[in-house]
């Protein structure tokens, strides 16, 4: 609607000067364009907020069954190198490949092993090679839709609760992994996490409105990254740095294509070819980002260049050279 998003944004403000709980940039989806997704957000980024969102949507939207969030699994990639770029803690963090397939590989050996030791089911090791790399359900095995009904049925009729996955987990060496899920049934029974602006640190404790609540006094006095976490939002995995993207170019260098022929004047030669390139090309750049070469570059955009006896390069340098 005309002004829908302002209405928006006025509302999660309103709601906040409240004390009450918003999901600021990551209500419910606002529509299948990407563009307009993340027009949604920038507004919240741009006026500094401390508090991007509650939750991000570790799902991808086809596997949602309760509804999918403005942002989910497949803009994680594009929201982490959002983070970097406006300079704010949107809550996120990198993971090496590495390290994400090991947490991936334990938490699918791990929910085997609960099944099989609570009666459930059996997954063999191909559906539980195919979790581990899977993005969702599309790229999992075909599963016997019969046993799901069965193994809930049975979780229905037999009570369990998160005390017996609990034990499930300690009694089949993930012992790590169950005092994590026992800290988070605490904390559900606790209910702090309820509370506006709640979050949980490295230690499961709930960080809140009321337990931490904000101070903000003027321009300067919010929240601040430490310089740990600064380091964490700065480092995304696909960044590329200066000398990665000169050790790449100089692959493509052919230094025997180009040759300066001296510093270039007022020619008179009418088949000579004058064009502006950058300080850089012919130099340390010799490849786009489309993945053409400086010389086939060349040979495609001015078809007559090779013909003609000179090529006047006006590369922005104080003294323009005459490359041959």
């Amino acid at each position: 609607m005309p002004g829908g998003v302002r209405e928006l944004i006025a509302e999660n403000l309103m709601v906040m000067l409240r004390g009450l709980e918003s999901c600021s940039g990551n209500d419910s989806l606002v529509s299948e364009s990407t563009m307009r997704r993340t027009s949604r957000t920038l507004p919240v980024l741009l006026s500094g907020s401390d508090f991007i969102f509650s939750g991000f949507g570790s799902v991808v939207a086809y596997d949602n069954m309760f509804g999918p969030s403005n942002f989910n699994a497949a803009d994680l990639d594009d929201y982490l190198v959002m983070q970097r770029d406006w300079g704010v803690d949107g809550g996120l963090r990198s993971v090496d490949p590495t390290t994400l397939e090991a947490m991936r590989r334990q938490a699918a050996e791990a929910t085997r092993a609960v099944f099989e030791y609570l009666g459930l089911a059996d997954f063999d090791d191909e559906h539980v090679e195919a979790v581990v790399g899977a993005e969702g359900s599309k790229d999992l095995p075909d599963t016997d839709g019969v046993k799901i009904l069965s193994a809930a049925r049975m979780i229905e009729q037999s009570g369990l609760t998160v005390l017996d996955i609990v034990a499930a987990l300690a009694e089949t060496g993930f012992t790590d992994i169950a005092e994590r899920v026992l800290g988070m049934a605490k904390a559900r029974v606790t209910g702090d996490y309820l509370q506006t602006a709640a979050i949980f640190d490295e230690q499961m404790n709930v960080l809140s409105a009321l337990q931490d609540p904000n101070d903000y006094r003027g321009p300067g006095t919010g929240y601040r990254p430490t310089a740990e976490r600064q380091a964490q939002i700065d480092a995304v995995r696909q960044a590329r740095s200066v000398t990665d993207l000169v050790k790449e170019q100089a692959t493509f260098a052919d230094p025997d294509r180009l040759v300066v022929r001296g510093p270039a004047g007022v020619g008179d030669d009418p088949r000579e070819v004058v064009i502006g390139v950058s300080p850089a090309f012919g130099v340390k750049l010799f490849r786009t980002l489309s993945g053409m070469v400086s010389t086939t570059r060349w040979s495609r955009s001015w078809p007559g260049w090779r013909r003609s006896s000179a090529c006047r390069a006006w590369c922005g340098s104080p003294t323009p050279s005459i490359w041959e």
